[in-house]
């Protein structure tokens, strides 16, 4: 049995019907191998953050050079509502749910290392350490530019589209 890649042979395709289940070797990220997690580290598009209580950062990924510009170290002991813009920071102060382990997606402009601010989406949950009764904020950061400038360009589009039937029918009148 292998993969059918094309082929008209059925004999050769795997259903998922005819596989069998698999146990989970690592049912958790924390349980992977540290070579598979320095991996998922370096390979990961996406900015992960730490929090403590009063907002300040205490880790970030390796992603914040690719996306930010800045390492990782330099974001250490920042308050959150620094590196956004004013607006974002204040809409998100105004709007966050201080439940524990309720996911929160916000859309924000993001400061980078040149000094401007770039598109990215942010989730961003509470959660409390029970052993130490700690609270802390983790959140995932994507730069989402390309999805707001395919919007905009929709917008344009439809702007166009529209002044272009106005004319139509503007010419139909005379």
């Amino acid at each position: 049995m292998g993969y059918d890649h094309g082929t008209q042979n059925n004999e050769e395709a795997i259903h998922i019907a005819e596989t069998k289940p698999v146990q989970l070797r690592y049912p958790q990220l924390s349980s992977l191998p540290s070579f598979m997690l320095a991996w998922v580290e370096n390979n990961c598009h996406d900015i992960i953050t730490v929090l403590d209580e009063e907002g300040r950062v205490i880790f970030s990924s390796k992603s914040t050079e690719h996306l930010l510009g800045f390492h990782p170290s330099e974001l250490a002991g920042k308050f959150w509502h620094e590196m956004i813009s004013a607006d974002d920071a204040s809409y998100i102060k105004d709007n966050f749910e201080q439940r524990f382990s309720q996911n929160q997606l916000y859309t924000m402009n993001i400061l980078n290392s040149d000094g401007k601010y770039i598109w990215s989406e942010c989730s961003v949950v509470k959660l409390q350490d029970p052993q130490k009764d700690e609270i802390f904020y983790l959140s995932t950061i994507a730069d989402i530019r390309d999805k707001k400038e395919a919007e905009e360009m929709m917008i344009r589009s439809e702007k166009m589209s529209v002044a272009s039937s106005r004319c139509k029918q503007k010419r139909r009148i005379l």
